[in-house]
């Protein structure tokens, strides 16, 4: 989820997944990757969640707030 210019990358599809790394809005020109995505595992989120790394992190990121 987005939360005051904050992207929380989650070690599953879903906000009921352990949080990996909280990703600042501005990141210094680090790119966020995206791989496979998928419908959130909770049953809660309207957006799809994708596989991402982001500066040697891996996890799940919500399509909700992300701008491709």
């Amino acid at each position: 989820q987005v939360s005051q210019g904050i992207h929380n990358m989650r070690s599953g599809p879903g906000t009921g997944h352990g949080l990996v790394v909280s990703i600042p809005a501005r990141s210094n020109g680090v790119a966020v990757n995206l791989s496979s995505c998928r419908p959130a595992d909770d049953g809660k989120s309207r957006h799809n969640w994708c596989r991402a790394s982001w500066n040697n992190k891996s996890g799940w990121l919500s399509m909700g707030g992300l701008v491709r």
